[in-house]
């Protein structure tokens, strides 16, 4: 009888541990990540409202547009790097350059094509005074369109670079 309540009692004990796992219903996962501490990058992206850190906020993202198969920049998007460069200087910050494709051609394509059209904006950026080392240029293809559709229209709109300042 002395080994049923000893047995008991571990069991009961275990129960209690702190590090008995509970089961898990896939809620759990769910609840822990939502209640997690932003990362450094997490709150450099969501902290655009909050002026008390500056070297954490990151600005505006603007985005430059490119016609089908190209990454030749116009009229409308030099007028807009120039516009970034004045705030990038006068704001002694880096600038982050992504460049986007629309859905249409293969994968590697896309990441080629999104590469050209950012590289095309660092050296443009280059020429009107931005310092090399203070430009980062990721290309993303077509795996981060700003318009779901299949159609003109929408592909026109993630036919860009998003440029933002850090």
């Amino acid at each position: 009888m002395q080994t049923r309540w000893t047995i008991l009692a571990t069991l009961v004990a275990g129960l209690g541990c702190s590090h008995a796992k509970p089961a898990d219903d896939g809620r759990a996962g769910m609840a822990a990540h939502s209640n997690r501490q932003p990362t450094t990058k997490q709150s450099e992206a969501t902290s655009a409202a909050s002026p008390a850190h500056p070297d954490e906020q990151r600005m505006k993202v603007r985005s430059l547009y490119f016609t089908f198969d190209s990454f030749q920049i116009g009229a409308n998007g030099r007028e807009l790097l120039q516009s970034i460069s004045r705030d990038a200087q006068a704001r002694d910050r880096d600038i982050r350059v992504e460049g986007n494709c629309d859905e249409r051609g293969t994968t590697e394509y896309n990441l080629a094509l999104g590469d050209r059209r950012a590289q095309a904006v660092a050296s443009y950026l280059q020429q009107l005074g931005i310092s090399g080392d203070k430009i980062v240029s990721v290309s993303y293809g077509s795996e981060r369109p700003k318009e779901l559709g299949h159609d003109e229209d929408s592909w026109s709109r993630n036919r860009r670079d998003d440029v933002s300042l850090y």
